[in-house]
């Protein structure tokens, strides 16, 4: 997983920023979570989502609305926020 630091959110669009000081711009929904992605958050994720050009929606890993989680999933995130880890699954319509 990739680690990618959040600089800056506008409405869906997250600014995000590598340890090479790459920037990529992904579009993400957050649903079924206690607090809000903020900057400065850490969010790990599957390189292959950083080639995405869509909206992407993540929820919780028991939501009925993803496929179902196998160990090596490339449509989990981890957001770290104040020291906290939150597992997410990407949600499909």
């Amino acid at each position: 997983m990739k680690k990618l630091i959040i600089e800056k959110i506008d409405g869906i669009t997250y600014s995000l920023k590598d340890k090479d000081n790459n920037i990529y711009e992904l579009y993400f929904e957050f649903y079924d979570i206690e607090n809000n992605v903020k900057e400065g958050d850490i969010i790990y994720l599957d390189e292959y989502l950083l080639n995405e050009n869509m909206l992407l929606a993540f929820g919780n890993l028991n939501s009925k609305y993803g496929r179902e989680i196998k160990n090596d999933d490339k449509d989990v995130i981890v957001i770290e926020s104040n020291n906290n880890k939150i597992f997410l699954k990407r949600l499909y319509g």
